[in-house]
């Protein structure tokens, strides 16, 4: 694949959108990794489509204060965010994330007494902050690391690691008074 090296300055001079198609074409990769990661809705086409309506956007607004790449990157990112608006799914039955939260048990698909469990902690996860949903989710389901975790949702791994200790300890509190 080509890779297109748009120059800050290229940007800046792009005020009346001239030309504006090849930063399109050279940021598309972005719009798609942004899509992936943050677009829990909609279709592909239309996620991409947006996107490029949103770099269009971007290029009129940019100032220059700051790296091109690293402003697209941080609109991209908030503007799928917004999309979404909170209307995630959360796939809380989701058998690796339990093994990982119960690590103990070895025959999850048929431990009966296991899926009671599973069941009680989906109950459990419904009672957690949207935020140490999301925490957990990216942790578990998608396998971040702390620092990407961090990173894409604006705070410090320290928070990070607060937010997804007192989630599982939550967690834990509500499976012990459901036994």
């Amino acid at each position: 694949m080509k890779k297109y090296f748009i120059r800050d300055e290229e940007v800046l001079k792009m005020k009346d959108l001239v030309g504006a198609e090849d930063i399109v074409k050279a940021y598309e990769p972005l719009i798609l990794s942004s899509m992936e990661k943050y677009y829990a809705i909609g279709d592909y086409e239309e996620g991409l489509q947006e996107g490029r309506l949103e770099i269009l956007e971007a290029i009129l607004d940019y100032d220059g204060r700051i790296h091109f790449g690293g402003y697209l990157k941080s609109r991209l990112r908030f503007y799928f965010l917004n999309k979404n608006n909170d209307t995630r799914e959360y796939p809380v039955d989701s058998q690796e994330v339990f093994e990982k939260i119960l690590p103990d048990k070895k025959n999850f698909v048929d431990d009966l007494l296991l899926k009671e469990e599973v069941k009680i902690l989906n109950q459990g996860f419904e009672k957690l902050t949207p935020r140490q949903k999301e925490v957990l989710h990216l942790l578990y389901f998608k396998e971040y690391k702390y620092r990407e975790v961090a990173e894409d949702l604006g705070i410090s791994m320290a928070s990070v690691q607060t937010h997804e200790k007192r989630a599982l300890k939550k967690l834990r509190q509500w499976m012990e008074n459901k036994e």
